[in-house]
């Protein structure tokens, strides 16, 4: 696995990342919160193929949400399914399920805007 300096340095000729870079990798993480998968994507298709630094945060972001979507979607169906037997309870797991999501991204977003690679603790690697 590449370290932060090759990473920034591929883009950049230096070891750090640029202060657009960050800001990038910042709004790869953080817009979730208001478009869900379809910021991650945006930036990893305006601002990825530019840096390879952003493109990285933009997937990681991505696949963060699509786990978090995914993550939903079973707890939906399953409070459907079991709803004769109180599976509709399994339903008001989905707030701590957002709440967790919007608090992680906003903290990998930090990281990113202080030029750190940010990976989520648990996060299925969907986008390579």
């Amino acid at each position: 696995m590449e370290t932060q300096q090759q990473i920034g340095s591929f883009i950049t000729g230096s070891p750090e990342p640029t202060a657009n870079e960050k800001l990038w990798g910042a709004i790869a993480h953080v817009s979730p919160v208001l478009l869900s998968a379809l910021g991650p994507l945006l930036v990893m298709l305006l601002k990825g193929n530019q840096s390879v630094w952003v493109e990285r945060h933009a997937k990681e972001a991505l696949n963060f949400q699509l786990t978090v979507l995914a993550a939903a979607a079973v707890l939906m169906v399953a409070g459907l399914l079991l709803f004769c037997f109180g599976g509709f309870l399994l339903w008001k797991l989905l707030a701590p399920l957002w709440l967790v999501g919007t608090v992680v991204s906003v903290y990998a977003g930090i990281k990113a805007h202080e030029g750190a690679l940010y990976r989520y603790p648990f996060n299925v690697r969907l986008v390579k």
